[in-house]
């Protein structure tokens, strides 16, 4: 087989070794010597398909599978949406298939599957595919509006997936191990473990500091799980295999070295360390923007309102349930109001 044919058969198979054979002993059959950008011809995809999948029942239990193979994960409302009517008995067939795996959030395709559906339709039927893609993205921005609490980061997560395919989002967000991390809310029997584990990281000024708010604010806390997959030593920590580690995301800008009294807001600090806008090639890329709006917004609300204060600054505040954004439930204020006549 040519040198240029054999990054564009990783790239279809994922390196699976019988699926890469396969490819390959098809793609020489049929004579191909093309370019280094070749792409795998429909007889390629269709009998890759035949031989992984075997014979599909009907076009809808096919767009099932289709549909299945675009999405992170697929449940039975999300049939519904994308192929309106036999959902619940499809759902019910996608379920049984070897290939499909069931997660937390509901069924996907063993990766090559995936690949090679997509493949083929995008192939077959370009405007199928797209009005597919339509469909599917429709409810999931929906699903996202909607959620609420632990389902707000996998709902977030769903849309992202569905552009894979264009290169920049890919450069961002992985979506490896999606099913094995999931965030909650903190139970009472999590906050010893979060507690040992703050305080294995960080000593025990950090724990003690968790605790206070632990003790105080516990709706203000997620957690994120996930499970490990074999026996490793994390932080000095034996972590065994199946076991659950969770980490406290409220405590991420206490990391080692971060500014001295972190827990106190100091608009004056010099070297404001921080994680709001996340890290590395997860870094926010509106963070610029969210800086400027900040920087803006602040500066005419205190020129307007120069004696802005708590309206009682005694009295006993409640927060929102939510661990990345937080705030009050209601702030009163007082001021006196500006004369928007002399405000330029």
């Amino acid at each position: 087989m040519a040198v240029q044919q054999h990054e564009a058969l990783l790239r279809l198979t994922g390196g699976h070794p019988l699926a890469l054979s396969m490819a390959a002993k098809l793609a020489t059959e049929h004579g191909q010597e093309p370019p280094g950008d070749w792409q795998p011809v429909s007889d390629v995809l269709r009998h890759l398909l035949d031989r992984l999948i075997g014979e599909v029942p009907t076009p809808a239990h096919r767009r099932a599978l289709e549909v299945c193979a675009h999405v992170l994960d697929i449940t039975q409302a999300l049939l519904q949406a994308a192929a309106p009517g036999q959902a619940e008995e499809l759902f019910a067939w996608l379920r049984d298939q070897p290939y499909i795996v069931a997660g937390r959030h509901g069924l996907h395709p063993h990766d090559l599957v995936r690949r090679l559906l997509n493949a083929d339709l995008r192939w077959r039927d370009p405007d199928g595919y797209q009005e597919m893609h339509t469909r599917v993205r429709a409810h999931l921005i929906e699903r996202a509006r909607a959620a609420s609490g632990p389902a707000v980061l996998p709902a977030a997560l769903a849309p992202s997936y569905l552009h894979r395919h264009n290169g920049f989002v890919s450069r961002f967000i992985t979506w490896r191990d999606a099913g094995r991390v999931h965030e909650d809310v903190l139970r009472p029997g999590d906050q010893a473990a979060v507690l040992r584990l703050i305080r294995q990281a960080e000593g025990p000024h950090s724990a003690a500091v968790a605790g206070f708010w632990l003790d105080r604010q516990p709706s203000a806390f997620r957690i994120y799980a996930r499970f490990a997959t074999e026996d490793l030593l994390l932080g000095g920590h034996r972590i065994r295999r199946g076991e659950t580690v969770t980490v406290a995301l409220a405590s991420a800008s206490r990391a080692a070295g971060p500014a001295e009294a972190a827990d106190r807001l100091d608009v004056t600090r010099p070297d404001a360390r921080h994680l709001a806008f996340g890290h590395g090639i997860h870094y926010c890329l509106g963070a610029p923007l969210a800086r400027l709006e900040g920087a803006i917004a602040l500066r005419v609300l205190l020129h307007r309102l120069p004696d802005l204060a708590w309206a009682d600054p005694s009295a006993q505040r409640h927060w929102l349930p939510a661990g990345i954004t937080r705030g009050p439930v209601t702030l009163p204020v007082r001021f006196t109001p500006a004369d928007v006549t002399t405000l330029r």
